[in-house]
Protein backbone atom coordinates (compact mmCIF):
# COMPACT_ATOMS: atom_id res chain seq x y z
CA UNK A 1 0.00 0.00 0.00
CA UNK A 2 1.23 3.51 -1.31
CA UNK A 3 1.41 6.39 1.56
CA UNK A 4 -0.92 9.34 0.36
CA UNK A 5 0.81 12.50 -0.05
CA UNK A 6 -1.43 15.35 -1.19
CA UNK A 7 1.90 17.38 -2.41
CA UNK A 8 2.42 14.09 -4.90
CA UNK A 9 -1.28 13.47 -5.32
CA UNK A 10 -1.42 17.26 -6.59
CA UNK A 11 2.27 17.93 -8.56
CA UNK A 12 2.58 14.81 -9.88
CA UNK A 13 -0.74 12.07 -9.83
CA UNK A 14 -2.65 14.43 -11.54
CA UNK A 15 -0.30 15.90 -14.33
CA UNK A 16 1.47 12.64 -14.75
CA UNK A 17 -2.17 10.89 -15.62
CA UNK A 18 -3.07 14.22 -17.77
CA UNK A 19 0.11 13.30 -19.31
CA UNK A 20 -1.14 9.64 -19.79
CA UNK A 21 -4.56 10.98 -21.33
CA UNK A 22 -2.85 13.61 -23.67
CA UNK A 23 -0.74 10.82 -25.33
CA UNK A 24 -3.57 8.44 -25.36
CA UNK A 25 -5.51 10.63 -27.10
CA UNK A 26 -2.98 12.21 -29.63
CA UNK A 27 -2.34 8.08 -30.61
CA UNK A 28 -5.81 7.05 -30.91
CA UNK A 29 -6.07 10.00 -33.63
CA UNK A 30 -7.99 11.54 -30.86
CA UNK A 31 -7.89 15.75 -31.34
CA UNK A 32 -6.88 17.05 -27.63
CA UNK A 33 -9.38 18.27 -26.02
CA UNK A 34 -7.63 19.92 -22.69
CA UNK A 35 -10.72 19.82 -20.70
CA UNK A 36 -11.35 16.56 -21.18
CA UNK A 37 -7.53 15.82 -20.31
CA UNK A 38 -7.67 17.44 -17.01
CA UNK A 39 -10.98 15.81 -15.98
CA UNK A 40 -9.74 12.46 -17.01
CA UNK A 41 -6.53 13.16 -15.82
CA UNK A 42 -7.57 13.98 -11.99
CA UNK A 43 -10.53 10.98 -12.70
CA UNK A 44 -7.18 8.44 -12.93
CA UNK A 45 -5.12 10.04 -10.29
CA UNK A 46 -8.34 9.42 -8.40
CA UNK A 47 -8.05 5.71 -9.79
CA UNK A 48 -4.41 5.18 -8.98
CA UNK A 49 -4.91 6.32 -5.23
CA UNK A 50 -7.68 4.32 -4.78
CA UNK A 51 -6.16 0.94 -6.42
CA UNK A 52 -2.78 1.64 -4.66
CA UNK A 53 -4.41 1.10 -1.30
CA UNK A 54 -5.74 -2.29 -2.11
CA UNK A 55 -3.60 -5.07 -0.46
CA UNK A 56 -2.66 -6.32 -4.38
CA UNK A 57 0.02 -8.40 -6.19
CA UNK A 58 2.73 -5.85 -7.21
CA UNK A 59 2.03 -4.90 -10.75
CA UNK A 60 -1.37 -5.76 -10.51
CA UNK A 61 -2.27 -2.12 -9.72
CA UNK A 62 -1.11 -1.39 -12.86
CA UNK A 63 -3.14 -3.23 -15.14
CA UNK A 64 -6.05 -2.12 -13.63
CA UNK A 65 -5.14 1.18 -14.08
CA UNK A 66 -4.62 0.45 -17.55
CA UNK A 67 -7.87 -1.17 -18.23
CA UNK A 68 -9.90 1.66 -16.44
CA UNK A 69 -8.25 4.32 -18.67
CA UNK A 70 -8.69 2.29 -21.80
CA UNK A 71 -12.47 2.32 -20.14
CA UNK A 72 -12.42 6.55 -19.55
CA UNK A 73 -11.12 7.37 -22.95
CA UNK A 74 -13.65 4.85 -24.72
CA UNK A 75 -16.49 6.53 -22.96
CA UNK A 76 -14.82 10.09 -23.25
CA UNK A 77 -13.73 10.13 -26.92
CA UNK A 78 -16.30 7.01 -28.10
CA UNK A 79 -13.72 6.02 -29.95
CA UNK A 80 -13.19 1.95 -30.80
CA UNK A 81 -11.78 0.09 -27.93
CA UNK A 82 -8.51 -1.28 -30.01
CA UNK A 83 -8.07 2.20 -30.25
CA UNK A 84 -7.79 2.93 -26.74
CA UNK A 85 -6.24 0.04 -26.11
CA UNK A 86 -3.40 1.22 -28.72
CA UNK A 87 -3.36 4.66 -27.26
CA UNK A 88 -3.28 3.73 -23.25
CA UNK A 89 -0.39 0.47 -23.92
CA UNK A 90 1.71 3.51 -25.93
CA UNK A 91 1.35 6.11 -23.51
CA UNK A 92 2.31 3.92 -20.47
CA UNK A 93 5.30 2.65 -22.80
CA UNK A 94 6.36 6.11 -23.26
CA UNK A 95 5.62 6.96 -19.41
CA UNK A 96 8.27 3.77 -18.34
CA UNK A 97 10.73 4.22 -21.18
CA UNK A 98 10.97 8.22 -20.25
CA UNK A 99 10.72 7.27 -16.66
CA UNK A 100 13.28 4.82 -16.41
CA UNK A 101 15.70 7.02 -18.50
CA UNK A 102 14.90 10.42 -16.74
CA UNK A 103 15.45 8.88 -12.97
CA UNK A 104 18.76 7.27 -13.97
CA UNK A 105 20.05 10.58 -15.51
CA UNK A 106 18.93 12.58 -12.70
CA UNK A 107 20.17 10.22 -9.62
CA UNK A 108 23.46 10.05 -11.48
CA UNK A 109 23.84 14.01 -11.88
CA UNK A 110 22.48 14.93 -8.26
CA UNK A 111 23.97 12.14 -6.22
CA UNK A 112 20.73 11.76 -4.36
CA UNK A 113 19.59 8.14 -3.16
CA UNK A 114 16.92 6.97 -4.45
CA UNK A 115 15.68 6.19 -0.62
CA UNK A 116 15.58 10.25 -0.28
CA UNK A 117 14.08 10.63 -3.27
CA UNK A 118 11.04 7.61 -2.35
CA UNK A 119 10.35 9.86 1.14
CA UNK A 120 10.34 13.57 0.10
CA UNK A 121 7.77 14.31 -1.96
CA UNK A 122 9.26 17.59 -3.56
CA UNK A 123 11.74 15.19 -4.60
CA UNK A 124 9.18 13.17 -6.02
CA UNK A 125 7.72 15.59 -7.77
CA UNK A 126 10.98 16.98 -9.20
CA UNK A 127 12.37 13.70 -10.07
CA UNK A 128 9.01 12.75 -12.05
CA UNK A 129 8.55 15.83 -14.01
CA UNK A 130 10.88 15.00 -17.23
CA UNK A 131 8.64 12.27 -17.73
CA UNK A 132 5.70 14.37 -17.23
CA UNK A 133 6.82 17.11 -19.83
CA UNK A 134 7.96 14.04 -22.23
CA UNK A 135 4.24 12.70 -22.15
CA UNK A 136 3.21 16.21 -23.35
CA UNK A 137 5.60 16.83 -25.94
CA UNK A 138 4.85 13.31 -27.45
CA UNK A 139 1.17 14.29 -27.59
CA UNK A 140 0.98 17.67 -28.46
CA UNK A 141 3.68 16.63 -31.26
CA UNK A 142 1.72 13.98 -32.18
CA UNK A 143 -1.62 15.91 -32.14
CA UNK A 144 0.63 17.95 -34.66
CA UNK A 145 0.99 15.74 -37.22
CA UNK A 146 -2.54 14.12 -37.14
CA UNK A 147 -3.82 17.79 -37.58
CA UNK A 148 -1.57 17.70 -40.66
CA UNK A 149 -2.95 14.44 -41.70
CA UNK A 150 -6.48 15.57 -41.40
CA UNK A 151 -5.72 18.11 -43.98
CA UNK A 152 -4.05 15.91 -46.26
CA UNK A 153 -7.68 14.28 -46.46
CA UNK A 154 -6.39 11.09 -44.37
CA UNK A 155 -8.44 9.48 -42.10
CA UNK A 156 -7.45 9.23 -38.36
CA UNK A 157 -8.94 6.05 -36.79
CA UNK A 158 -10.40 8.09 -33.82
CA UNK A 159 -14.18 8.30 -33.80
CA UNK A 160 -15.51 9.76 -36.40
CA UNK A 161 -18.47 12.21 -38.33
CA UNK A 162 -20.27 11.41 -41.46
CA UNK A 163 -17.10 12.66 -43.20
CA UNK A 164 -14.78 10.29 -41.89
CA UNK A 165 -12.97 12.45 -39.91
CA UNK A 166 -12.57 12.98 -35.88
CA UNK A 167 -14.63 15.24 -34.13
CA UNK A 168 -13.35 18.22 -33.57
CA UNK A 169 -10.81 18.49 -36.29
Amino acid sequence: MAEFSLIKFIFQAIPESSGLVAAAMAVMGVPLNWRKIVLLGVLQAVSALVIRQLPVAFGIHTVLLIFLLVLYLRMATGAALSQAFKGVISSFVILIVSEIFSTQLLLSLTQVPIEQVATRPWLMVLFTLPQVVVLFVIALLVNRRNRRKTRQGVRLPGKTTKGGFPHGV
